[in-house]
Parts: structure tokens; sequence; C-alpha cells
């Protein structure tokens, strides 16, 4: 395991809302866990209960820019202003975002794929690192 590295954060997300890209506060991250061509979003406002994103968290995303995820990853996606967190359903000539039970958030061929979630970082374990210094 290497030191923590200094991350900014790049913009917030909330469910249903539009992306807010911002040079955002610095955290620290241990430095293996985000690489240089992910971002790292804060959540506001309200968490997303069903997948236990709390308000706070950090979500480090892999962007895709082909648009393109495995189904079943957990993506954020992009309905015209909108972002939606779910899993990813592209099985039978269906685009979908599903949420926890497995229900349509949304569906169809203009739903885009911004990026893939590849981490969940408690905001009490960014604040405990941020404190002590690790």
């Amino acid at each position: 395991m290497t030191g923590p590295g200094v991350m900014r954060i790049r913009g917030t997300f909330t469910q249903g809302h539009a992306f807010d890209f911002i040079e955002g506060e610095p955290v620290q991250l241990p430095s293996e866990l985000v690489e240089g061509h992910e971002l790292v979003l804060r959540v506001v406002r309200k968490g997303v209960a069903g997948w236990h994103v709390r308000t706070g968290d950090l979500l480090t995303v892999e962007l895709r820019p082909g648009g393109k995820a495995a189904t079943g990853e957990l993506v954020l996606v992009r309905l015209g202003e909108t972002a939606w967190l779910g899993r990813w359903w592209n099985k039978g000539g269906r685009r979908a975002l599903l949420d926890v039970r497995m229900q349509t958030v949304v569906e169809g061929p203009h739903v885009k794929i911004f990026g893939v979630v590849i981490l969940v970082t408690r905001a009490e374990d960014t604040e405990r690192r941020r404190r002590s210094g690790k």
C-alpha cells in the first residue's frame, strides 16, 4: 500500500439532478485507489438509499467516453441534463438503468453512460484520514 494522495473533488452528484462540475476541496485518498483519468464526485443533498450511498460520500468514477459498460456494473448515466446511479442493463436489445430492486429507473437509446463507479468512500472515512494525516 502506498501513501495518501491528495485528490480534488471534481464535482457533485445528486440522484435525478444535473452534475455540478467544480474544482472542489482537496481530499486525501490512498494513492492506489484513484488514477489520474478518474473523477471523484461528492454526493450532495440526499444519498441513494438503495445503494447505501450517503450524503457526503465520494464516488470514484472511471469515465467511459465510448459509453460502454458491462451488464450489472454500477454506473452513472446521463439523461438530458440529469444524472442517475444504478445497475446497467444491456441485454435483449434493452438499454436500461435499474435500481436495487431491479426496477427500471431510466431506459432507452437516449440514456448515455457517463462512467462506472469503481469505489464508494464513506464521508467519515475521508474525514478520519484528514484528521489523522493518513
